[in-house]
């Protein structure tokens, strides 16, 4: 099955971002609605390769930064080809930046999108369990090669950073630099081959943007549309 990343969480962002507004009232901004994106006068690679943090500083002002993405692993991690990763492999992975590890509220949200796409992907049958590993302030775990390629580990929210202590990913940088808290939501692994057919098929893209769009309304404790407060 030939799968593009790229293509793929587009369509994801473009659900998630119709479904915010049509379910919950959350207005969202993409950083690009087609093929490319062109940021500070930075276009596709040549954005990417010399001015990634323009993504997450896009979001200056903003309430929160999502980068939306599916995982992989490295080359043959755990004995199998890497395009025929173990089922057992899959799992949702945030990570948040240094802006979100400091505050449980932005924790909070991570944590009920995590828990949301575990329990969707249980439902799509990509995942062995529904359980997610939720963080808190102080006691957020730093990502490793061996959690990320490991066979068995539910999902869970970590962050990764360099000797500084600054955030390792380009993106979540940026959106730090302005102030914004961000994650990077690895919605599960596509060298596994159930979920790459389920993500092209399309029910498993619907799933995560279910996923999605539940736990960002959960985590700021918005209602869903037409839904009644308890009393």
């Amino acid at each position: 099955i030939k799968y593009s990343e790229g293509e793929m969480t587009l369509l994801i962002g473009k659900g998630l971002e119709k479904k915010l507004k049509k379910d919950y009232g959350i207005s969202s901004v993409l950083t690009r609605t087609g093929p490319d994106i062109v940021l500070g006068g930075y276009k596709n690679f040549e954005l990417d390769s010399k001015k990634l943090s323009l993504r997450g500083e896009f979001a200056k002002n903003s309430d929160f930064f999502i980068s939306l993405h599916t995982n992989a692993n490295e080359v043959n991690a755990n004995g199998y080809p890497t395009i025929s990763q173990h089922f057992s492999l899959n799992k949702p992975i945030i990570i948040a930046n240094t802006v979100v590890i400091k505050k449980q509220e932005y924790l909070n949200v991570a944590n009920e999108i995590g828990k949301a796409l575990a329990r969707e992907s249980f439902r799509e049958g990509v995942l062995k369990s529904n359980q997610f590993e939720e963080a808190k302030v102080s006691e957020v775990r730093e990502w490793t090669k061996k959690y990320n390629d490991g066979n068995g580990y539910s999902g869970k929210v970590v962050k990764r950073t360099l000797e500084d202590g600054s955030d390792y990913y380009g993106v979540l940088r940026g959106a730090a630099k302005v102030g914004v808290p961000g994650i990077i939501i690895e919605h599960g692994h596509h060298t596994v081959f159930e979920v790459r057919k389920k993500l092209m098929d399309g029910s498993l893209r619907e799933a995560y943007i279910n996923g999605d769009a539940e736990g960002i309304a959960k985590g700021f404790k918005f209602q869903k549309i037409g839904e009644l407060k308890d009393e």
